[in-house]
């Protein structure tokens, strides 16, 4: 196996005297499938050939530093204060390390990260992707991305089964998103959001972790009020609350995200009741069995029991109106019971009964 060392520094070769890594098509870096070249610099660095059949370690410790050709790394660490600005598209396959160093790349470059999540190393306010950063991992994928003032603000796709490219920034500006006011949601962070750049959002299937960096510590106090994370389609939109477990540091939802533009709110704790009356085919008003706010939950588990205790139907994912399936005209007019288990995978379930009864004139 061939190995490269190229270490170069400010006083490291004194004819460069900016220390760059320079190569050109003629240029005599040439690789083998499987060499190793580890590169650490103070300057620029722009390799135009293709080394892509090569194992290359990159260590950027200049105060501001610029890769300005398309590259293909193993791993990159970032151990020095300043921009490393990245102008083309950068791919880092097995390890990136934020030590110092904000890496940032340009509106027409992309970086892209295809090894796991333990290969993301550090992260601070002193260090991370100010810009889109794109993971192409199957499973948990973090976003080690931040902002200017606001610092280091990473997010997290919890599980994700999408093969697609998914990228994520976040922005230091306000979204002006607006609560609805018949939602659960009764307050907003609109300081920052994070947005979402992938094929189609929706087929990621994914609960997602955010950062309370910045967010305003008083956001949830209140009676009955939690943070969460919220969804909306474009900045302005109105948001949808997707619930939310927090810790001292970030914010899970508890629901699947499935819009580009994500943030933080502050939810009341969702009341899941049943309408204690049917009215099959009479006005059009209670005509279905009626469950407020099941359709905020994955878990959705209805059982509709006679007096006697007898199952009358079973849904194991309950949804309001025709779309159960069930024509309630079959019933009789009497008294039932109503079961309902509800809640999210990472959150629990609970339970609730409620007698019900049918009225038919």
């Amino acid at each position: 196996m061939k190995k490269a060392l190229i270490v170069m520094g400010l006083l490291g070769l004194a004819e460069i005297s900016c220390a760059q890594i320079v190569t050109t098509s003629s240029s005599q870096l040439s690789t083998t499938s499987g060499s190793e070249i580890a590169i650490k610099t103070t300057g620029n660095v722009t390799i135009a050939q293709d080394v892509s059949n090569a194992k290359v370690d990159l260590e950027l410790f200049g105060t501001a530093q610029t890769i300005s050709e398309n590259l293909i790394l193993r791993k990159l660490t970032l151990s020095g204060l300043g921009d490393k600005t990245i102008s083309k598209n950068l791919t880092i396959t097995e390890s990136i390390n934020f030590a110092l160093g904000v890496l940032k790349p340009s509106a027409s470059s992309k970086i892209l990260y295809s090894g796991s999540i333990d290969g993301i190393i550090g992260g601070s306010d002193n260090s991370y992707v100010d810009g889109f950063f794109f993971n192409q991992t199957k499973g948990a994928q973090l976003f080690p991305v931040g902002a200017s003032i606001l610092g280091y603000a990473p997010a997290t796709i919890i599980r994700s089964e999408s093969q697609d490219e998914i990228g994520i920034q976040v922005v230091n500006q306000s979204p002006s998103f607006i609560a609805d006011t018949d939602s659960d949601v009764k307050k907003l962070d609109n300081t920052h959001y994070w947005e979402v750049n992938t094929t189609n959002v929706a087929d990621i299937s994914s609960l997602v972790k955010l950062s309370l960096k910045g967010v305003d510590p008083t956001l949830a106090f209140g009676d009955s009020i939690t943070l969460s994370v919220v969804q909306a389609d474009n900045l302005g939109g109105v948001v949808e609350g997707l619930g939310g477990t927090d810790t001292n540091e970030d914010v899970t939802s508890t629901r699947d995200f499935t819009k580009a533009f994500l943030g933080v709110g502050a939810s009341k704790e969702l009341t899941v009741t049943v309408i204690d009356v049917i009215t099959p085919g009479q006005d059009g008003h209670n005509d279905y069995l009626n469950i407020l706010h099941i359709d905020k939950f994955e878990i959705r588990k209805v059982k509709l029991l006679d007096r006697y205790g007898l199952l009358i139907k079973e849904w194991p994912e309950y949804v309001n109106g025709a779309a159960n399936g069930y024509d309630f005209n079959r019933l009789s007019s009497g008294n039932y019971i109503c079961i309902v288990e509800y809640g999210n995978p990472d959150s629990g379930t609970k339970s609730i009964q409620q007698m019900v009864s049918v009225i038919k004139y």
